[in-house]
């Protein structure tokens, strides 16, 4: 099958989830297909991540985005109706690069990953069309919405609708549109809107038994407000009454881009350590004892630390908005929805080896049987069968190529 996979962001390095999820997408989607990739860089710097892609790829196009332009382009999308973020990543020069591709190489298959890509290919014709939206983005933004202040309440609430009509629009312009859990699909609401979950890599041997060194970790890319706001819930709320139990627990927060303010937070704790970037995530969750996800707003989707942390073998206490994973909690992970229970439930498992041995196996398992990366691109490729055979009932893929 020939695909033309359509991003905003360039897919590497995959340190956040616009970027983690097309990057391993492609990545195995490439041993049975084509792909031709079409992505903004947003400078020179970015070029050099190119060669990541052409492992995989038969062709990588890229448009250059320099923030400036796509700044100066935001006074005029405040009269526009679509979402500003839409409007910061709308190009003619990318929809002329588009246009060229699709002319010349008749895809079978055109996938765009997220809304801030879809306002370039939700005009194509006459070639079946996916838009991977991951998170109904509208339902973030209604919850950032609603921890907000006026005036910046106000904003996201124009945002939200904006983002919800613009949806709809996806919606009934692709014939599929794929988001990670069900709580999202019932959000979008539409009949062509499909669940595929992203994935994990299950390629690293997992932990053998608890390191018993009382280790916590909380993973992420923190440049994304949810996250940020998580961080500093879990350094201000949580923190503070689990040390009181337990006095030599300790706290790792790692990954890209932790803004000044958790810092600042954070500098008021000797025992807990804010990393930023580092090369190998895996690493530092291997030397955990529990990975913690206290998300308060956000989507209804998935998060990619959880199923990292449990590919580990590490066991993960989430928040009830991390609703994606098909698992038993209790069994396979912990969920806490205010402070007190994500004290209990950590305090839990760093005092009772026993259940984190039971959550460590029971966590690896789900993710290896569900949630591997290659697992859930071949429910993609089912997704892109069924599509494009009610697309052409006469005509197989194989004969199309």
């Amino acid at each position: 099958m020939k695909i033309l996979y359509t991003t905003a962001r360039f897919p590497y390095p995959p340190l956040r989830g616009d970027q983690l999820v097309p990057y391993f997408r492609i990545q195995h989607l490439a041993r049975k297909h084509e792909i031709t990739l079409l992505s903004f860089v947003e400078g020179p710097e970015e070029m050099a991540y190119v060669r990541h892609l052409e492992e995989h790829c038969v062709e990588v196009h890229t448009v250059p985005l320099p923030r400036w332009r796509s700044y100066a382009s935001m006074p005029g999308g405040v009269l526009s109706s679509l979402p500003l973020q839409v409007v910061y990543y709308w190009s003619r020069t990318y929809q002329k690069k588009l246009l060229e591709l699709v002319a010349k190489h008749k895809f079978d298959m055109i996938h765009t990953v997220l809304s801030r890509a879809a306002n370039h290919t939700i005009g194509i014709e006459g070639t079946v069309k996916v838009c991977e939206m991951i998170d109904a983005i509208s339902l973030t933004m209604k919850r950032r919405a609603d921890t907000a202040r006026w005036p910046a309440q106000g904003v996201w609430r124009m945002e939200a609708e904006r983002m919800r009509r613009f949806e709809q629009r996806i919606c009934q312009s692709f014939d599929g549109v794929v988001v990670v859990s069900e709580a999202d699909r019932q959000e979008l609401n539409a009949p062509n809107v499909t669940v595929v979950p992203v994935g994990a890599d299950v390629s690293i041997l997992p932990r053998s038994s608890p390191n018993g060194h009382k280790v916590v970790i909380f993973t992420g890319n923190f440049a994304y407000h949810p996250n940020q706001d998580a961080a500093i819930f879990l350094l201000n709320e949580i923190w503070p009454q689990l040390r009181q139990v337990l006095p030599e627990a300790r706290l790792r927060i790692v990954g890209h881009s932790p803004g000044s303010s958790l810092r600042r937070v954070a500098r008021r704790f000797p025992e807990v350590e804010v990393t930023g970037f580092v090369p190998d995530l895996r690493q530092h969750l291997l030397q955990a004892d529990v990975a913690v996800a206290p998300i308060r707003i956000g989507g209804a989707g998935m998060h990619c630390k959880a199923l990292e942390a449990m590919a580990c073998g590490i066991p993960v206490v989430v928040s009830p908005l991390v609703t994606g994973i098909q698992g038993v909690p209790g069994k396979d992970f912990l969920v806490a929805g205010d402070v007190s229970e994500y004290v209990r439930a950590v305090r839990s498992v760093l005092e009772h080896p026993e259940l984190a041995t039971a959550l460590s196996e029971n966590g690896r398992r789900l993710v290896a049987e569900k949630y591997s990366w290659e697992k859930t691109t071949q429910r993609l490729e089912l997704l892109y069968e069924e599509l494009l055979y009610r697309r052409f009932p006469s005509t197989s893929h194989a004969h199309r190529n």
